[in-house]
């Protein structure tokens, strides 16, 4: 990964991860409708100036962010290897590592309330009918709370 953000520099549009995605594939499979113009289930590559810019995201929110304003920050519970032969493809983050998200959430402002949703996936709005209730009912707690 260290090479990433010079071969940006020279070659930001060289695919250097080819990607399947899973993900979309687990998404159409469980009911879900969307427009595969913008979400392929083929997957899109991860571009060496796409992976550079998320480096240098991921750097300097674990470094602190300082937001002045409400944060909720939500999650799934665990994460898992995004392939439709994981038994739990469709009830856990098989995107992100929610314990990296769980690592810098209290670094991201002073007022940081976090929400971990068992049983949800990446997007937790297209989890499972459970999961992706409570998820939106504390959603709407917390712009309650903010706006008071």
């Amino acid at each position: 990964m260290r090479i990433v953000p010079t071969l940006a520099r020279f070659q930001p549009r060289r695919v250097v991860v080819p990607a399947p995605s899973p993900y979309t594939t687990g998404l159409r499979d469980r009911g879900w409708v969307f427009d595969t113009a913008w979400k392929r289930p083929e997957g899109v590559g991860a571009t060496a100036g796409w992976l550079a810019a998320t480096l240098a995201a991921r750097t300097r929110v674990a470094g602190g962010l300082g937001i002045r304003v409400p944060v909720l920050v939500a999650s799934a519970d665990s994460t898992g290897p995004d392939r439709l032969d994981n038994p739990r493809h469709g009830s856990q983050d098989t995107v992100v590592d929610v314990a990296a998200i769980e690592r810098v959430a209290a670094g991201l402002g002073s007022d940081v309330e976090r929400l971990v949703v068992p049983g949800s996936i990446h997007d937790l709005a297209l989890s499972a009918d459970e999961p992706r209730e409570r998820y939106l009912d504390a959603v709407r707690v917390f712009v309650d709370k903010v706006l008071e």
